[in-house]
């Protein structure tokens, strides 16, 4: 069953509000526009985040959570043999029950402080109110000698081991939001601190309070190795764990175990926690249907409710009601839509337009903040918005027809949305901080690309930034790109650039320069910005000067396995063509997207795009990669439009290949159209899964062209032919596209952004 979804407070609905629209100039006629009420949220930045979350939940309907992530926590410097159960454990929970993992080794210094930091971030990233976090600690336990309290962490057996106050670090759990698993594998574990709790929280430990728990040398097995076991035979069997099962299951006798464990059960406002299957690929939500137009449910699978409720719609009421919908919901529901969600989306979007078009009548005429025929494009959109908002309300309507009014309405707000962000990058400061600051935007991805473009605007960003300390995993190695390592104990990659003969002193330019690049990745960005949150830089000089970008791991995967697309190109032969274009799309929108906020790359290249593993751990060949998630490395550090610095500028012909022809040998300005050219060889490569210099065919890797407009003419024609065959005539149509030689004097940003959209993502997308 589908179930479709209008919510209103009646205190609302006796509260009807209409916001006029200015008169901007004698030809624009004044009119009215009100949302209709029992469509119309009260309360539009915690919708947002209700909408978010329904939508999340929509892949797990057949099971409780909509994520379920684990932490393992042992210490740096232990003395126990740990490891190999460790990584039978963790592999179990990613394999079997295919959940995220995430490793902690506590440090030696400063334990309890850090470990509590490390805890609060993991929850910040999984802790929402609809998922379940699992906690794993192996290592030494009990009562401290002074009795400061009840159980005590310790690192080492000696007296000289650090330790922690496991009680102090047990209330972040005890007070979480979502649900939470403790399984605690240390001696002593019973004497862990019991409290009340927000949610469901259910506790296995390995022995009571006055008990040694088994290492697993020996006669006796540990206690994480018979959890694994019991763990996985559950799953055989029943295709589920709860902890009461699986506890019944290990103080069994034939468990082998030399202690009986003991289960701890605060039932907090959830019920008995049970241990599923993630689904590796969720639902569609209720946005991908409305976007796509197509619904896998017939009408008599579907009902279309209104829901009233007596309060506001406050933070209180949404969580009830979010609970209702999702966990509370019956087994025969499979999916839930909130249509509201465009209509909210609507209005903040109309009022960017109405700002933008009365900001634009009362500019200076000599530099206005938008041509009079991108005023007169934006009025027409939103006039067309106007008409369908005014249509009669759902209640009067049939459920088709509701379905229809709410699926034109997210269209044409969309087109709207599309050219707002596209002129991000005409506005000055002063209005774009008169657009964040109005409280009725409330259009999430939006207010994310405004706060990147004030931060490009932004003089002073990175003035504070400072290098940051990462722990690596291996020893360094000469011009290396990337390396592995971890920051407060979780994985990062550090991509690094080489500095140049003369620049091995830092400038105060150019550490400015660096400063502001790693301030900006470090901000909040829309995910189709493909790139990783930043969390700093570093210098070393073991193998002569280097910068490092240090980046926080995807949540989908491990930075265990990770590759760059030229690597990729190389090692696998055969990738479907849904696969490329797939990927090409979602570089294509990044491109888009950073060029909306007036940020180039001004290095877009296979080997500056990194594609980490896929969640699945039995996929196979190309598979093994989650190739729709490719994230954007080797960002320029000079400011938008200036020419490249330090770490982009080599006018060789290796790296020439990939530049627009006016920039061969050439550093000066930076314009949209060069990094289209450099797009469009990009996707080629992706389309004929060949590297561009294997294009040759004279097989020197085109080493010996001299002229730019040369090798353009190879690529618009043998090239072109070679792509038609490989991956269609509007793939290459696309690529042509980019590489064609055009006059793109005049052309506005805006424009140029919706040349690329209609002639470039347009036949990318018809391929998805």
């Amino acid at each position: 069953m589908e179930i479709w979804c209008f919510f209103t407070s009646i205190h609302s609905w006796q509260n009807k509000v209409k916001e006029p629209r200015n008169v901007v100039d004698s030809r624009s006629a004044s009119s009215t526009f009100s949302l209709p009420q029992q469509m119309a949220f009260p309360l539009p930045d915690r919708r947002s985040a209700f909408a978010n979350q329904l939508a999340s939940y929509q892949g797990h309907r057949n099971q409780r959570y909509a994520s379920v992530n684990v932490l393992l926590l042992s210490w740096s410097a232990n003395d126990l043999p740990i490891c190999e159960e460790r990584d039978a454990l963790e592999e179990m929970f990613r394999q079997i029950f295919i959940y995220g993992t995430e490793r902690y080794e506590i440090p030696s210094k400063r334990s309890e402080e850090l470990l509590g930091k490390a805890l609060e971030q993991f929850l910040k990233r999984h802790g929402a109110p609809d998922s379940l976090v699992i906690v794993h600690y192996g290592g030494h336990g009990g009562p401290p000698k002074d009795g400061s309290t009840e159980c005590e962490w310790a690192a080492r057996i000696d007296e000289d081991s650090p330790t922690l106050d496991w009680s102090v670090v047990q209330t972040q759990l005890l007070t979480a939001e979502c649900d939470v698993v403790i399984l605690l594998d240390c001696c002593f574990a019973g004497s862990a601190a019991r409290g009340q709790t927000r949610k469901c929280v259910e506790i296995l430990l390995a022995t009571d309070k006055d008990q040694i728990a088994p290492v697993g040398i020996g006669r006796w097995p540990s206690f994480t190795k018979i959890l694994t076991e019991k763990m996985k035979e559950l799953m055989d069997e029943r295709g589920e764990v709860s902890l009461r099962s699986l506890h019944s299951r290990m103080v069994q006798a034939d468990a082998g175990l030399r202690r009986q464990p003991i289960l701890v059960a605060g039932r907090g406002s959830g019920g008995n926690i049970l241990l599923r299957k993630c689904t590796l690929v969720p639902g569609p939500t209720a946005l991908d249907m409305i976007q796509s137009g197509i619904s896998p449910f017939t009408k008599e699978q579907s009902l279309m409710l209104e829901v009233y409720t007596h309060r506001p719609l406050e933070s209180t009421v949404l969580e009830a009601i979010l609970a209702w919908l999702t966990k509370g919901s019956p087994s025969q529901v499979a999916s839930i839509r909130l249509a509201e969600d465009v209509v909210s989306s609507t209005a903040s979007t109309r009022a960017v337009g109405n700002h933008l078009i009365r900001a634009a009548a009362h500019s200076n005429g000599s530099s206005p903040i938008v041509s009079t025929s991108v005023r007169s494009d934006l009025e027409r959109l939103l006039n067309q918005v106007d008409e369908i908002t005014s249509a009669p309300s759902p209640k009067s309507l049939t459920d088709e027809e509701s379905v229809q009014l709410v699926r034109v309405l997210k269209e044409k707000s969309q087109s709207v949305n599309t050219m707002i962000g596209d002129l991000l990058a005409n506005l000055d400061k002063q209005n774009l901080e008169e657009v964040y600051a109005r409280k009725d935007v409330n259009h999430a991805e939006l207010r994310d690309r405004i706060n990147m473009r004030l931060k490009l605007l932004d003089t002073d960003l990175g003035s504070e930034s400072k290098d940051v300390v990462v722990t690596f995993v291996a020893p360094p190695e000469e011009g290396q790109r990337f390396r592995v390592g971890k920051r407060d104990g979780y994985e990062v990659l550090v991509e690094y650039f080489y500095l140049h003969d003369r620049l091995k002193d830092l400038s105060i330019s150019l550490s400015k320069q660096i400063a502001r690049m790693s301030a900006l990745l470090m901000e909040n960005k829309p995910s189709s910005f493909n790139t990783l949150p930043g969390d700093g830089y570093l210098q070393e000089r073991t193998f002569g000067p280097r910068i490092g970008f240090v980046y926080r791991k995807p949540d989908h995967s491990s930075i265990g396995r990770y590759s760059i697309l030229s690597n990729l190109i190389n090692s696998f032969g055969h990738v479907p063509l849904e696969m490329r274009a797939r990927l090409a799309t979602a570089i294509c929108k990044a491109v888009l997207q950073l060029h909306s906020i007036g940020w180039y790359h001004k290095a877009i290249r296979s080997s500056n795009i990194v594609i980490f593993s896929a969640p699945d751990p039995e996929a196979k060949g190309i598979g093994q990669y989650a190739i729709d998630h490719p994230y954007l490395f080797g960002f320029d550090c000079s400011r938008p439009a200036d020419a490249e610095t330090w770490h982009t500028v080599d006018f060789g012909v290796k790296d020439n290949l990939y530049r627009h022809p006016d920039r061969w040998g050439v550093s000066g300005r930076f314009q949209s159209h060069h990094e289209l050219y450099s797009l469009g060889i990009l996707l080629l490569e992706i389309g004929c899964w060949r590297l561009l210099p294997q294009m040759d065919p004279t097989k020197s890797e085109f080493e010996n062209i001299k002229h730019p407009q040369r090798l353009r003419e190879f690529l618009l024609s043998k090239a072109m032919d070679r792509l038609a065959h490989y991956a269609g005539t509007k793939y290459a149509a696309s690529v042509r596209a980019c590489l064609e030689k055009r006059d793109w004097v005049g052309m506005e940003e805006w424009q140029i952004q919706g040349f690329i959209r209609a002639n470039v993502l347009a036949g990318l997308e018809f391929l998805c």
